[in-house]
């Protein structure tokens, strides 16, 4: 095989992680809403005692808010993997350059600094909408129940 055929199988091969944290970061927003539902469905039944646990379907929200802004994270890391390996099979530097990712190299410590941070990542409009509209429906219900 030639280096540009083992690059190539590179791509691939971050390709298939990249789009395997892309399906995380949706099944976890799935799992998020249904999961925060159900606890709010059952706690709201409860009555009075009920009203006043209402608060603890908070948190899988939560948690699944960490989780997604994670797996976004780390695909983002894996895009300037990708990246720097598209960029040296476009310039045809060979796999033994000094600057260059090794093949078949999947650490992307590297790229840490080139990505936004993890609280960032949490605040960001996208990763944060679903849980921060979950939080505010969850508390408005609490604060209404609780009159």
């Amino acid at each position: 095989m030639t280096p540009e055929e083992l690059r190539l199988r590179h791509l691939e091969a971050i390709q298939q992680v990249i789009n395997r944290l892309a399906q995380n970061s949706f099944t976890i927003r799935g799992w998020s809403v249904t999961l925060a539902s159900v606890v709010f469905a059952l706690l709201s039944t409860q009555g009075n005692t009920g009203r006043n646990l209402v608060i603890v379907s908070l948190a899988p929200v939560w948690i699944f808010w960490g989780l997604d802004a994670f797996y976004l994270r780390k695909e983002r890391m894996f895009r300037r993997l990708y990246a720097a390996q598209a960029q040296a099979l476009r310039a045809g530097e060979p796999p033994e350059a000094p600057d260059a990712v090794a093949l078949f190299d999947m650490n992307v410590d590297p790229f840490q600094v080139k990505v936004a941070s993890l609280p960032r990542t949490l605040l960001a409009p996208h990763v944060a909408a679903v849980p921060a509209t979950l939080t505010v429906i969850v508390l408005a219900f609490w604060i209404v129940g609780l009159r």
